[in-house]
């Protein structure tokens, strides 16, 4: 049972990683297309955990470049 316990903690381990290290990736590889000149590039991570930071980095993008910000998709700013 032990051996069993311990595979299952790391398979649960494995996909938890997994789902919390895919949107990192993304806003990783998106600020290095910024970094080497694609200033028009703009981060949609889906994740709950993540949009915060993807929208504030859009926002830090939009204000290093001169850009109009975007309102939110609700209508408030």
């Amino acid at each position: 049972f032990g051996l069993i316990g311990v595979l299952l903690v790391v398979v649960i381990g494995f996909v938890l990683a997994g789902h919390f290290l895919k949107p990192v990736e993304e806003i990783e590889e998106g600020v290095l297309r910024i970094i080497n000149g694609d200033v028009q590039h703009r981060f949609e991570v889906d994740s709950a955990e993540y949009g915060g930071l993807a929208y504030r980095v859009n926002q830090l993008v939009a204000v290093l470049t001169g850009e109009e910000e975007e309102e939110e998709e609700n209508g408030s700013s």
